[in-house]
């Protein structure tokens, strides 16, 4: 990975029930696609949602090229954001508490 931006964000919606922290990592990663000889840069964008009461992390990851083949759709940092925030652990009955 050529660069990396860490992130610690506030607190999240994503469970009503809980507490949960928030960290992010982004970065570029230059790679071979599809057996090419030419590399593109690759942009990981990763969430990590720290549920303590629960032990567990739910990570949220996407990643995108910054070459885009025709035909294929756009997203940005905007649109990725905004998908993190929509989440919702709607049921925690799902973990198991000792």
């Amino acid at each position: 990975i050529i660069e990396l931006d860490f992130v610690k964000l506030p607190g999240s919606s994503l469970c009503s029930e809980c507490e949960v922290s928030v960290s992010s990592v982004s970065g570029t990663q230059p790679v071979k696609k599809f057996n090419q000889s030419v590399e593109i840069k690759l942009h990981v964008n990763v969430v990590v949602f720290r549920l303590e009461e629960f032990k567990t992390d739910i990570v949220f990851s996407f990643n995108d090229p910054e070459q885009k083949q025709e035909g294929s759709c756009c997203w940005d940092q905007t649109m990725f954001t905004e998908m993190t925030k929509s989440l919702r652990l709607l049921d925690t009955s799902l973990f198991i508490t000792q």
